[in-house]
């Protein structure tokens, strides 16, 4: 769902008769709600009949389905689903938002030829988990099985452009200094990150991370449930496609010299966590 496949994935699914769902907005890094849902050609056939019958008419004339979807947004070779949508009004918002999605895509998938791609995922991943392996006691990376480097993969490649790791803070005590984070915090941590720290702490102005606005994916529950345990939260920083174009352009140690800067913030954060963790009761 996220895009993040092998350039023959979509066809080989769909020639295997299942739907596709994929979204333009995580991977591919299109505009956010901007999505489609492709059927294999028996399913479109099958699908047709089944809203051809009058009980399936009933339902969709009953539905909210016509609030959200319009007739122009469904492809040709569904007539009987176009039937019993609504003409107007024509949804320009998903149209845009999908056409820019389409941009990426192919940017991605035809300006960068495949290898090279596989090899500018796989240099950053190295980087980036390098990175984190070197970002001190408050940071320690989700060991995840990774094969990838063993495979020529794009799938797996892109898969590892994710990277996971726990952060731990330092709560001002002695027996704190490297204490577990709830996903709370960390929810407040990725707030931070993004934000000019010396806005609320202007003694903070002369060091250089404080001021980055650095942003990473939200934090996540490993163990979601009543028994959560200490400490089973991740936070997240990953690659998107326009990312790959922009590192296959510019070359990958660029982007990495940004995402150092981002976990420089991140260890001034969390070093520092007795300063900022009194405004998480204030949210």
């Amino acid at each position: 769902c996220q895009g993040r496949l092998g350039e023959g994935d979509v066809r080989e699914n769909l020639d295997k008769g299942r739907v596709v769902l994929c979204t333009g907005s995580k991977f591919f890094g299109g505009p956010p709600f901007s999505g489609v849902c492709l059927f294999s050609e028996g399913l479109a056939q099958e699908f047709e009949q089944l809203v051809g019958s009058s009980e399936a008419t009933i339902m969709l004339a009953q539905s909210k389905l016509k609030e959200y979807i319009v007739a122009s947004l469904m492809s040709d070779d569904l007539p009987n689903l176009r039937s019993l949508l609504p003409q107007r009004p024509l949804n320009y918002g998903v149209l845009m938002r999908w056409t820019l999605a389409l941009h990426n895509m192919e940017t991605y998938l035809s300006d960068v030829p495949q290898e090279e791609r596989v090899q500018v995922m796989r240099e950053w991943s190295r980087g980036v988990r390098s990175i984190v392996a070197g970002a001190g006691p408050m940071v320690a990376m989700l060991q995840d099985p990774d094969d990838s480097e063993g495979c020529q993969d794009e799938r797996s490649a892109a898969l590892g452009t994710i990277i996971s790791f726990h952060c731990r803070c330092n709560r001002g005590v002695p027996d704190k200094s490297a204490d577990v984070m709830t996903i709370d915090e960390l929810r407040h941590v990725q707030f931070l990150m993004a934000s000019d720290l010396s806005e609320q702490h202007p003694h903070l102005s002369l060091m250089g991370p404080a001021t980055t606005r650095c942003f990473m994916g939200q934090p996540v529950d490993l163990c979601s449930g009543a028994n959560i345990a200490p400490g089973m939260h991740v936070l997240r920083v990953a690659a998107s496609a326009p990312l790959v174009v922009r590192m296959w352009n510019e070359g990958v140690e660029r982007v990495l010299e940004e995402d150092r800067a981002v976990f420089e913030k991140l260890r001034l954060v969390l070093g520092n966590w007795y300063m900022f963790q009194k405004a998480i009761s204030n949210i």
